[in-house]
């Protein structure tokens, strides 16, 4: 993947934030950016949100579930598959840090689930 791809990525992942981010918060964030670098991803966002509380969820599943949904949505806009990585919260600036990591499908069946690989020619 070249670098300009992997920036549309990036670009599609910043575009689709603010509305996921609506729809589990209620409100849109302050500010949504994104930055590139070999096969990662690094969302930076300015919100309140760090600070509001969803009925029943912790602040942690909560920002667990924006992050999932944010890889789902650059995957049905693009069809790449960006692997969730960490996540932080920094209430005193009201910043959330999201990365992911471009991946294949091959590479989170490899990650995740080796029962599923095939088994080598010659393994008996």
């Amino acid at each position: 993947m070249t670098e300009g791809q992997l920036n549309e990525l990036g670009a599609a992942a910043a575009a689709a934030l603010p509305e996921l981010h609506d729809e589990i918060y209620g409100f849109r964030p302050e500010e949504t950016r994104a930055w590139t670098d070999s096969s990662a991803i690094l969302l930076v966002v300015r919100t309140r949100a760090c600070t509001a509380d969803v009925a029943g969820h912790s602040r942690a599943s909560t920002l667990a579930q924006l992050h999932l949904a944010v890889a789902d949505a650059v995957f049905l806009r693009s069809g790449e598959m960006l692997r969730t990585r960490d996540r932080r919260i920094d209430v005193e600036r009201g910043l959330m840090v999201l990365a992911f990591e471009r991946s294949s499908a091959e590479d989170l069946v490899a990650a995740r689930a080796p029962e599923l690989r095939e088994p080598l020619a010659d393994a008996s």
